[in-house]
């Protein structure tokens, strides 16, 4: 047995690592529906690599977002879907300016926080995926979110909080 083998096996109760996941983001000016706002995370998933059947993945989204809506009264939406368009376990994040829309029963959305994850993916994404999920309705994480430059400061900011 490995010195690391040994180690590991030493080590049986803890638990397994946390999976790190991608980080995508896009500051969205126009996005009139959640729909077309899944969509542009949809290209920005595509853009990277990150799923490889835009369409399917977001016929997919759509549908369960409908089944299930994920939308929070604090102007967060939280969608996720297990697809195997998904190549690894992605996170897309998108700020709104306020009142691009309103949604009747969740007020304007400002923040959208997609999960995506492979079909057939282990679940060591989820520590991660709740820590953003709780960060994302804090109102100062939004304010810090929507006072982001660009799409790349966007990735950088929630990147540090799920690596």
């Amino acid at each position: 047995m490995t010195a690391h083998a040994s180690q590991r096996h030493a080590h049986t109760s803890l638990p397994a690592a946390r999976q790190t996941l991608t980080v995508v983001g896009r500051r969205l000016k126009t996005a009139t529906s959640l729909d077309s706002c899944l969509a542009s995370l949809t290209d920005r998933l595509a853009e990277r690599g990150l799923i490889s059947d835009s369409a399917g993945f977001l016929a997919e989204m759509v549908d369960q977002e409908r089944r299930r809506s994920t939308r929070l009264p604090n102007g967060v939406a939280l969608p996720y879907v297990r697809s195997a368009h998904v190549k690894v376990p992605s996170v897309a994040v998108a700020t709104l300016t306020p009142s691009a829309w309103r949604i009747a029963d969740a007020g304007d959305i400002e923040l959208v926080v997609l999960l995506a994850t492979p079909a057939d993916a282990s679940d060591d994404h989820l520590p991660n995926w709740e820590r953003l999920a709780i960060r994302a309705t804090q109102p100062t994480f939004r304010l810090a979110c929507a006072s982001s430059d660009s799409d790349e400061e966007l990735e950088r900011l929630v990147a540090g909080y799920v690596g």
